[in-house]
């Protein structure tokens, strides 16, 4: 799989060349490092793990990615460390614009301009892709061509999508085949422009067309109330939810709240709700103190059943986090 993305970026990269204007090209270095400490309590014992919030593993993870843009074409490249593996390619795309409204791209990731809007979004290509996208007029419309590789099963060969944006709404749909040409999911989202301090987002997804699909709506709604409070709600109902759910009519809701105390420091929080088979509730209190370069969170977690399972048990969770960037 890295050697198909390596070729994609490499068809990307020689049209950025070949059609590339060379005019004040910009070259940016960034990256992360996450690391931090968690101890879970409940009745069945207490355990420590070193990590950051952000890695799968034990100890830390780093990404660094490295740039360039120009006014007319790009490219870049994401390199992943994790305490316990090797280093890894974890993203690399490059992107020529030919002519006006047109861009073509190609990497490990579709990072172009339709893709879902909302929380739900199903993506139209990733793990190798080749696209084409098309703009004017607020519309964009766009085509992948995945890997073969990624295509097998029921996984999607051929993406494609548009979006509308204006100044008073966001409109996105996307859809796409599997390699056998059957349609494979799709999903609808949009949001809301008109007004500055209103968050509004919501859609309707299915993962695919088989009898285990995920479907749902969801919807985001937040408001800035004054320059230090925020408060929301993050919600999903699945009207057929086989693959995870076991059942359809299942809800989930996360009402949240974002206070700042000072320039440097944030308190926020929310209490998750899910409404399945096993039903869930989890409350999180978090400070956040912004440093040069640094972030520092603290956080407690309360989980009534971990994992939505019958046999779970409730579990207190605290843990301390490290996020340098630069």
């Amino acid at each position: 799989m890295k050697k198909v993305a390596l070729s994609l970026l490499a068809f990307a990269l020689v049209g950025a060349i070949a059609f590339g204007d060379d005019m004040a090209p910009v070259t940016k270095v960034t990256g992360y490092l996450d690391t931090g400490v968690f101890v879970t309590t409940s009745s069945n014992g207490n355990t420590f793990l070193a990590k950051g919030n952000d890695a799968g593993a034990n100890g830390y993870r780093a990404k660094v990615t490295a740039a360039q843009s120009a006014a007319n074409y790009g490219v870049s490249i994401t390199l992943e460390k994790d305490a316990n593996a090797a280093l890894t390619l974890d993203g690399a795309t490059a992107w020529v614009v030919p002519m006006d409204g047109v861009k073509l791209s190609g990497g490990t990731d579709y990072t172009g301009d339709v893709n879902g809007i909302d929380d739900k979004g199903i993506g139209i290509g990733s793990a190798g892709v080749i696209a084409a996208e098309y703009s004017t007029g607020g519309i964009t419309a766009a085509v992948t061509v995945n890997a073969p590789s990624a295509a097998a099963g029921s996984g999607t060969a051929i993406g494609f999508g548009a979006r509308y944006t204006s100044d008073m709404v966001k409109v996105n749909f996307e859809g796409g085949l599997t390699s056998a040409q059957k349609f494979d999911g799709y999903s609808v989202s949009a949001s809301l422009m008109a007004v500055p301090a209103l968050t509004l987002v919501g859609g309707l997804f299915t993962t695919s067309m088989s009898t285990t699909a995920v479907t749902g709506i969801d919807l985001n709604l937040g408001y800035k109330v004054s320059d230090a409070l925020s408060v929301g709600d993050l919600s999903y109902y699945g009207l057929t939810d086989a693959a995870v759910k076991s059942k359809s009519g299942d809800f989930t809701t996360k009402p949240n709240a974002t206070f700042k105390l000072d320039p440097k420091t944030t308190l926020s929080g929310y209490v998750l709700y899910e409404s399945t088979k096993n039903s869930n509730i989890e409350p999180q209190a978090q400070v956040s103190l912004a440093l040069p370069n640094t972030t520092l969170n603290a956080a407690v977690q309360y989980d009534t059943n971990p994992g939505n399972l019958g046999t779970a048990v409730a579990t207190t969770t605290l843990w301390v986090e490290l996020l340098y960037s630069f």
